[in-house]
């Protein structure tokens, strides 16, 4: 499985581990049959305005920018490894890569939680979210998960990112 380049690689509706229908194609970086991904563009279009914020004259903006940008750059550096590690059908590594952000993107969320939300949304929260999708996403193409008992986990599993949400507002006590 796994083309040589993006416009050619499958989707994977079969998998046990797959979002509603409407859903699933929104948060995909690598499914380029969907029309238009608005969810990604707009996550894409605010990263530029992270990035323009770098040259503010404010400079509490400037320093909230600086001080997450090791973090938007190894975000950003996985997620190419992992493109082109998936669309290769090299799945397990991708995985591991996806892992790797995931912990990035986690410690950025909670080193930085209180940057201006301008620019926390774009370096944390909207790649964390893509990262948790892409982990259950690319996990279950990993281990071929299209037995009932995969299935029965993935539909446990995708609790997962409630729970973590649940979390994240836990630890802050965001009313």
């Amino acid at each position: 499985m796994g083309g040589k380049q993006i416009s050619g690689h499958p989707l994977f509706p079969q998998l046990a581990h797959c979002l509603l229908v409407l859903v699933c194609p929104s948060y995909s970086i690598v499914c380029l049959e969907a029309p238009v991904n608005y969810p990604r563009l707009a996550l894409f279009i605010s990263q530029i305005g992270y990035v323009w914020s770098l040259f503010s004259s404010n400079t509490e903006y400037v320093t909230a920018a600086a001080g997450v940008g090791s973090h938007f750059i190894f975000n950003n550096l996985l997620q190419f490894a992992f493109v082109m590690l998936f669309v290769r059908g090299h799945y397990i590594w991708a995985e591991i890569i996806t892992i790797v952000n995931f912990f990035n993107l986690s410690t950025l969320y909670f080193r930085h939680n209180t940057n201006p939300r301008f620019i926390h949304i774009p370096v944390a929260s909207g790649p964390l979210a893509w990262t948790f999708v892409a982990l259950y996403w690319n996990g279950a193409i990993a281990v071929g998960s299209n037995t009932l008992v995969a299935r029965i986990l993935a539909n446990i599993a995708v609790w997962g990112i409630l729970v973590y949400g649940g979390f994240f507002l836990v630890t802050y006590k965001v009313s």
